[in-house]
């Protein structure tokens, strides 16, 4: 008799710790999707303050008002000002590429802006490449704008693939 209590008393031990456990690990792992759900966040909340900053609103009209397709006749002030530009939106293009946000927000928010940003910059973007031979020059821009692409064919959202892949993108799946 003393054993089958001891027994009991085991089993009943093992069993409050199996449930203690389990109780601790899915508080544990709910806390860690909440703190994945506040970077994701805090993460958006960057881009979208980057984007539709004032100052980066009327630099964005000025950029696509800018003839960049004649490289030649661009300021030393305008080249800065356009490359700064390009830079900004291949940081964006880097995060959301590498998939450190959530990709479908920036998909349907700002595919549309992507692809009209490396439309316009694409012959100073390879010129660029060409003068200074750094060919992963705005790569990351490159390569999110044929991802932006893809998306809105695949949703039917009035933009035909163009997919004239270059091997500097094939480079980017290259991991």
């Amino acid at each position: 008799m003393k054993e089958y209590v001891i027994l009991h008393a085991d089993i009943a031990g093992i069993l409050i710790n199996a449930i203690i456990f389990t109780a601790t690990a899915v508080i544990g792992l709910s806390q860690l999707f909440n703190m994945k759900k506040a970077r994701y966040a805090d993460s958006l909340k960057g881009i979208f303050d980057e984007i539709h900053n004032i100052s980066s609103s009327k630099d964005r009209d000025t950029f696509f008002k800018m003839d960049l397709n004649n490289c030649q006749n661009i300021s030393y002030a305008d080249r800065v000002f356009v490359e700064n530009i390009i830079d900004n939106y291949t940081k964006i293009s880097y995060i959301a590429y590498r998939k450190m946000i959530p990709r479908k927000y920036i998909f349907e928010m700002y595919s549309g802006l992507f692809i009209k940003m490396y439309e316009h910059s694409k012959v100073y973007i390879e010129r660029k490449r060409q003068e200074t031979g750094l060919i992963n020059y705005a790569i990351y821009l490159e390569g999110f704008y044929y991802e932006c692409l893809k998306y809105r064919q695949k949703r039917n959202l009035g933009i035909k693939l163009r997919l004239d892949r270059t091997k500097r993108f094939d480079l980017l799946h290259s991991d």
